[in-house]
């Protein structure tokens, strides 16, 4: 993979070096390298990359009417149940269903990226782990075998 293949990847997906270099495993300066060409990439970090940047989709940027939907959600949240409830009778029920649905889905969009960043960390910590359970062991056999 060469940076500007990892640079459209990232791109695509919508996230910034700092979210993309979370969710590869690595720290944003490495990832930042690698982007830049700075660095070579390696091979698995690579297939990582690949797999992490493409399985994160990009969020498009909220029309004018999302937008007024989205903000008419909030509002509701800071009314008093008085106002929520006039509201409620004035509003027609596609209106309210829209908004309804349009406030849960941004919610699940936030949660589902977090919870996929969140696991691409998990599953480095773990990498990193094992590396160091490995590095430990052949490190005492090593030194094992030069005592004897």
């Amino acid at each position: 993979m060469k940076s500007d293949d990892l640079k459209k990847l990232r791109a695509a997906s919508g996230l910034t070096q700092r979210a993309a270099a979370a969710a590869c495993g690595v720290s944003t300066g490495t990832y930042t390298s690698y982007e830049r060409g700075g660095a070579r990439i390696p091979e698995p970090f690579a297939k990582r990359a690949e797999k992490v940047l493409t399985s994160v989709q990009a969020v498009p940027a909220p029309s004018e009417k999302d937008q007024l939907l989205l903000a008419l959600g909030e509002a509701v949240l800071i009314m008093t149940p008085e106002q929520r409830e006039e509201l409620y009778e004035r509003a027609p029920r596609r209106i309210a269903a829209d908004a309804a649905s349009k406030a849960a889905w941004a919610r699940i969009k936030g949660t589902l990226a977090d919870a996929l960043i969140e696991r691409d960390r998990e599953l480095a910590r773990e990498r990193d782990r094992a590396d160091r359970m490995k590095r430990g062991i052949a490190r005492a056999i090593h030194d094992k075998e030069i005592s004897e």
